[in-house]
């Protein structure tokens, strides 16, 4: 039994296939219509004040990957939701 040589670019992240059904309308629609509401609207600003909150200083190398992971998720969602 070989085993296949592991190489690089089978090792890289790779963004996952979105699966539609039928009449099923993207994420990003969805999230758009969540927060335009005015509840929406409040909890989407509640996420992106927790998700700048500042670093303490000397803070670990976990509490800073964990912050700059928060600030790339809600960037991320409000460009998707900004979208059209």
């Amino acid at each position: 039994m070989a085993h296949q040589p592991r190489r690089f670019d089978n090792l890289r992240a790779r963004p996952p296939k979105p699966i539609l059904a039928e009449g099923v309308e993207p994420i990003e629609a969805t999230a758009r219509r969540l927060f335009s509401s005015p509840d929406g609207q409040r909890v989407l600003q509640w996420l992106v004040i927790g998700a700048n909150e500042v670093t303490p200083l000397g803070a670990s190398d976990a509490a800073l990957r964990e912050a700059e992971g928060a600030r790339r998720f809600m960037d991320r969602t409000l460009r998707a939701i900004s979208a059209e």
